[in-house]
């Protein structure tokens, strides 16, 4: 039983790994029984360097495709046996060049026969599947281009996630959680303070009477997060108060909260909402950018006082 083939799509860079590396390993075994010190895995740095004997990483990296670690770790290992050496370009001292040496340009020499051989015998394997797989490879590449598979299996996953996330207005009921998931939040990166604590006390005071609303996420039949938009004056609205349990976290909570947040602000008819956060929270303040929330130096509005670092962003809506 072979697994991996019968498990299809779903193991299709699995399948193009075992591949790629027994096709390694068949070649690594020609170069050996000819006393060739030569890996497989060194072949496009070595052809690129044949093609240009001098090239700094970065070009290579660039014109391979592969990562800078990827490329340094090949050139050391290639470094090792003499082939190329390297060197800081005088043109740009921040730059590594890598150069061919004698001894590379002899390996060039020796290996070319076989890698003759070993371009016709790819061509015929290739001809057995009756398709054009390298025209296909260029199209999967070229679509990766376009879209990588992180980011298509992200967009499907949100919208998984989405469908599973009931957002709910404010009850009586749901006050303990509001002062809860943010205490959690709180102590784990900073403490509470006076003003978080008189808010989260008593939203119905500070947030729903002027004007504000608190929103919920359910997930799964748990309440796992939270935020809030308190009202000030000139119709602009402030989104504090975010909140999501860590079990939770990782699964767009946050991202429906503050989309939902967003949409009634516009129902209010607001001009535009304003946020304090910390440089501390990363993975917020890159939300609130995605969402279109640009810093700003400072605001004219009351509002809370913290003794944490924030910084302040905006939305115009």
């Amino acid at each position: 039983m072979d697994l991996i083939q019968q498990l299809g799509a779903m193991a299709f860079a699995s399948r193009l790994k075992r591949l790629s590396e027994r096709l390694h390993k068949d070649v690594s075994r020609v170069y050996d029984r000819h006393s060739v010190d030569f890996e497989a895995r060194w072949f496009p740095v070595l052809y690129a360097l044949k093609e240009r004997s001098s090239q700094p990483v970065t070009t290579l990296a660039s014109s391979l495709r592969l990562t800078h670690p990827a490329i340094n770790q090949i050139a050391g290992d290639m470094e090792k046996q003499g082939y190329v050496t390297s060197s800081r370009d005088k043109k740009d001292e921040r730059k590594r060049l890598l150069r061919l040496t004698s001894r590379g340009r002899k390996l060039i020499k020796d290996l070319e026969p076989i890698w003759r051989i070993i371009e016709s015998e790819t061509g015929k394997l290739l001809k057995t599947s009756g398709g054009n797989i390298l025209k296909s490879m260029d199209k999967i590449e070229s679509a990766l281009d376009k879209k990588d598979m992180y980011e298509r299996v992200m967009e499907k996953l949100k919208n998984l996630y989405f469908k599973k996330i009931k957002i709910v207005e404010y009850k009586p009921q749901y006050k303990k959680y509001f002062k809860k998931l943010n205490y959690e939040w709180l102590k784990e990166y900073f403490r509470v303070e006076a003003p978080d604590e008189k808010i989260l006390s008593d939203p119905n005071k500070y947030v729903i009477k002027p004007g504000g609303f608190i929103l919920f996420a359910r997930y799964k039949g748990k309440i796992v997060g939270t935020t809030a938009v308190m009202n000030h004056r000139n119709s602009v609205l402030e989104l504090t108060k975010m909140a999501v349990t860590e079990s939770a976290r990782g699964k767009y909570i946050g991202e429906k909260l503050a989309v939902k947040a967003i949409e009634k602000c516009k129902r209010l008819g607001a001009k535009s909402i304003v946020l304090q956060t910390s440089p501390k929270l990363k993975a917020a303040n890159a939300l609130y950018e995605k969402l279109g929330f640009e810093k700003v130096k400072d605001s004219d509005l009351d509002l809370p006082k913290y003794k944490r670092k924030t910084i302040m962003m905006r939305l115009e809506l």
